[in-house]
């Protein structure tokens, strides 16, 4: 349904965004988002593990200085 709704379909995102790119897990697994009203599967995402954990929080420490400043 949100498909249907999302004229530009650039807007749905599947990989998840880490340190300025947008990467697919390194397992290739994929996990449902649903909708709460109906329970109907909106988009498929990727499923990231300990490896992207550890890079999302490792850009997040080398990024923070530079936010916290602003």
């Amino acid at each position: 349904m949100v498909k249907r709704l999302i004229k530009n379909r650039q807007l749905i995102r599947t990989k998840a965004y880490i340190d300025g790119k947008w990467i697919e897990g390194s397992k290739n697994k994929h996990f449902s988002v649903v909708n709460p009203f109906d329970e109907k599967e909106i988009v498929k995402v990727t499923d990231l593990g300990k490896k992207e954990a550890i890079q999302a929080i490792e850009a997040a420490y080398w990024a923070f200085p530079m936010w916290g400043s602003l």
